[in-house]
């Protein structure tokens, strides 16, 4: 399984993948042949159900524990679903945390 994003395949060590809901965030990081190198779970990261300095705060946090593993320099995209994310607010407030 190779991982393609809009520019065709990612080219970096490790994507992580983010789901941010009212009741948890789950982040996992993939290698480019699809393997789970990690994956974790934290408390809810909804901008809507828990403010957006909480929410952003969990986002990042469960992004940082899933890339833990890989150690610096190594090049990867993060890829974030987030409720509330059509804001302009949190679409900021998540890419200057990430």
């Amino acid at each position: 399984m190779s991982l393609e994003g809009r520019g065709g395949p990612l080219t970096g060590e490790v994507v992580v993948g983010v789901d941010a809901g009212a009741t948890k965030v789950e982040a996992c990081a993939l290698s480019r042949d699809g393997r789970i190198v990690k994956f974790t779970v934290r408390r809810p990261g909804n901008p809507l159900a828990v403010g957006l300095d909480d929410a952003v705060g969990a986002i990042a946090e469960a992004a940082r524990g899933a890339l833990s593993s890989m150690g610096e320099g190594k090049g990867r995209a993060i890829f974030v679903c987030a409720g509330g994310a059509g804001s302009e607010e949190v679409r900021s407030a998540l890419i200057e945390a990430l």
